[in-house]
């Protein structure tokens, strides 16, 4: 079985409770024979065409990715919902003919990754390791620095209008 962990970041360089139980995963699936890989949103670059580059043997990260919240919020929407190309997905997918994909992070991933696995009929599993699916900033702390007790859109804007990174501090960060 060829199985796909999308994570945050690599987990040969990153540390963190998501990033040791994905490593740890991995190492226990390929103990039993699985082949497993690994893939992260990496080089934030100026280009709609994601690319996927081979980190390591089987670590892989995507070029020109989505930006990540990285704990600080969304300044901007439409920059985390660009739409990439799928040529890029399907091709990694269908060459290294994966089975199974894991999602541990939402962040820094096309939304046509999803799709194309959909399409080829690849099943798919979320564990979310953060808040992110339901805080922008992964914390649930709003604006004001109390515990958020308002799931709705007007204070999610306001929240992330006074938090969230632009684009250039992102990048250097």
């Amino acid at each position: 079985m060829n199985i796909l962990h999308v994570i945050l970041g690599n987990i040969e360089k990153k540390q963190g409770g998501m990033v040791r139980y994905c490593k740890e995963l991995v190492e226990y699936e390929r103990k039993a024979g699985m082949n497993v890989y690994v893939l992260y949103p990496g080089a934030f670059l100026f280009s709609k065409w994601p690319r996927i580059k081979r980190v390591s043997d089987h670590v892989f990260k995507i070029c020109d990715s989505l930006p990540v919240a990285i704990g600080y919020g969304i300044d901007n929407p439409i920059r985390y919902m660009t739409r990439g190309m799928k040529i890029s997905y399907r091709k990694f997918l269908e060459y290294y003919q994966i089975d199974f994909i894991h999602v541990h992070s939402l962040q820094g991933i096309h939304i046509e990754l999803f799709e194309v696995a959909d399409e080829l009929k690849i099943p798919m599993l979320f564990t979310t390791h953060d808040y992110y699916p339901f805080c922008f900033k992964c914390t649930l702390i709003d604006y004001n620095g109390v515990i958020c007790n308002n799931c709705d859109a007007t204070s999610c804007c306001k929240c992330n209008a006074s938090s969230g990174l632009n684009s250039i501090s992102q990048r250097i960060l």
